[in-house]
């Protein structure tokens, strides 16, 4: 019942929201752009992608050959 009492006090820590916070590139201290910040945020699913489509032409289709170069994917350039 304690802990009970403690979160009605206190309120859900689940629920406060956060105030948005800028990302900063810590070589050169500028403000990273709003759709790089979700890029980067997305990095997982982005490569996860890559790699479906990846096995999806080489293994699944054949529509390339395996020994094909993989194109390179562009990423942020942070610094400039």
């Amino acid at each position: 019942m304690r802990l009970l009492d403690f979160v009605e006090s206190r309120g859900n820590p689940f629920l406060v929201s956060v105030p948005i916070v800028q990302l900063h590139n810590f070589v050169t201290k500028r403000v990273v752009a709003h759709e790089d910040k979700m890029r980067l945020l997305a990095v997982i699913e982005n490569g996860e992608r890559a790699y479906r489509e990846f096995r999806r032409e080489r293994y699944v289709e054949k529509s390339k050959k395996l020994s094909d170069t993989i194109s390179k994917r562009s990423f942020l350039n942070l610094i400039s």
